[in-house]
């Protein structure tokens, strides 16, 4: 899935826009393919082209949702590929030619190479796969039964092997095999969980995790369909969103959050809700004598507009005032630096980034340095200074202004200085850290900007 998220920058380059760009474009596309999917289910009922437009358009009014679509890393994927393999499933079931379940294999597949709560979409994907293939050969169907089958090959092998060989979901060497033991931790969170998701506690970034317009109509959704009232199939869906919200707030990953911190890893079910109750909303206009009119539809549409535009609002304060801001400001400050000092991007140079006592990656985030700049040394630690670090290059150096960091190493760029510049570095809403941005240009020969 990186590979997918990585292609915007073989086309225009190592950039932040392209970096980003790379996480929401699938999910972009993904939002294009299903409202052409439900827009085909059923176009004899009644208002279904209302119904495909809202489904749509209900996404973006998961406030939790649009912090990470605006972030783009890759918590994001997950939810891409939710919503393109839930995309793909409706075109097959109504259209199952081999170009689309071959679609339909290639993104199921992705989702155990993504971000792990992608396997939550991939452990459904097999459950309904494997129940149309079962299906088709109760009532005899070979061909059915045959082309479902190869479609869950590469999905199924493709799993299993990153069970076995990804480290962050245990592999060989144990991880998370002991996730029966923690149970007892599913159990205790329980109701915490259930709390924070149906009364709009606050969580993650202060963001409420379900959208507010569509909480009646999703409890009203989940209870029906698990009481088998929408069919055997709404049921595996109401049953696999419970349950994931359970486990995915509950059992360890690589970090351990309390439930109402955790609800991130588990934004997958949001797709897979909404394309679920616009097919039981479907069916219910074919079975009642209700005939939506066209004069109807403005009303819902605003709502959920106006709602996602307040979500968004919500995200924006939330990303700006929230823990990304620290690092995030701080690569975009050494890439305009960059820029306007003509240091080659492409090529060799130091970042050098010292905050003292305060979180490192506040100051130099190695990810986002090392995909802007390649070729470039990092070094980030005051106790180490320039140590291993080649003097002679080009350098953007930030320092605390009030810290005296390293002070006796800067030494070596005697004379080599081209700008001097003192700034204030936000942590948070209400800590700056006063820091001073130096400028070297390299010795002769060792890569000096112009």
């Amino acid at each position: 899935m990186f590979f997918v998220n990585a292609l915007p920058t073989l086309v225009w380059g190592r950039h932040v826009e392209s970096a980003r760009l790379g996480f929401l474009l699938p999910a972009i596309f993904g939002l294009c393919l299903l409202y052409a999917a439900l827009r085909a289910w059923d176009e004899d009922v009644p208002g279904f082209r209302y119904v495909a437009l809202l489904a749509v358009v209900a996404l973006p009014t998961f406030p939790i949702l649009t912090l990470y679509l605006r972030q783009g890393e890759q918590a994001i994927n997950p939810v891409s590929l939710a919503i393109l393999v839930s995309a793909w499933f409706l075109i097959c079931l109504k259209d199952p030619r081999p170009a689309h379940l071959t679609a339909l294999a290639f993104f199921a597949a992705l989702t155990s190479t993504c971000y792990a709560p992608g396997l939550l979409v991939w452990a459904l994907f097999l459950v309904m796969g494997f129940g149309i293939l079962f299906r088709a050969l109760a009532r005899g169907d070979v061909a059915a039964a045959e082309a479902w089958a190869l479609t869950l090959v590469l999905p199924l092998l493709d799993g299993v092997t990153c069970l076995f060989f990804r480290k962050d979901l245990g592999g060989l060497h144990g991880g998370n095999s002991t996730l029966f033991a923690q149970g007892q931790t599913l159990l205790a969170n329980a109701w915490k969980t259930a709390e924070t998701v149906l009364f709009q506690k606050n969580v993650y970034e202060d963001l409420a995790f379900l959208s507010l317009p569509l909480l009646g109509p999703i409890l009203v959704y989940l209870v029906a369909s698990l009481l088998l009232r929408n069919g055997a199939g709404h049921f595996v869906v109401a049953g696999w969103v419970v349950g994931c919200v359970a486990i995915g707030t509950s059992f360890t990953g690589y970090n351990r959050f309390a439930p109402e911190a955790s609800l991130h890893r588990v934004m997958a079910v949001l797709p897979v809700l909404v394309t679920g109750l616009a097919l039981a909303t479907m069916s219910l206009l074919r079975s009642s004598a209700v005939r939506p009119r066209a004069a109807w539809f403005p009303v819902p549409f605003l709502v959920l507009v106006a709602y996602g535009a307040a979500a968004h609002h919500q995200s924006h304060v939330s990303w700006h005032d929230g823990y990304a801001v620290p690092s995030t400001r701080m690569v975009a400050r050494v890439v305009d630096t960059v820029r306007k000092s003509r240091i080659d991007p492409k090529g060799a140079f130091v970042i050098a980034a010292f905050g003292g006592q305060s979180d490192p990656v506040n100051f130099y985030w190695g990810d986002a340095f090392n995909y802007l700049f390649p070729k470039h040394q990092g070094t980030s630690d005051p106790s180490r200074c320039f140590t291993n670090i080649d003097t002679a290059l080009p350098a953007v150096v930030l320092v605390r202004k009030d810290g005296g960091f390293c002070e006796n190493p800067l030494r070596a760029y005697a004379g080599r200085e081209i700008s001097r510049t003192e700034f204030d570095h936000r942590l948070g809403p209400e800590q700056t850290v006063p820091m001073v941005e130096y400028v070297f240009r390299g010795t002769e020969g060792r890569g000096s900007p112009p």
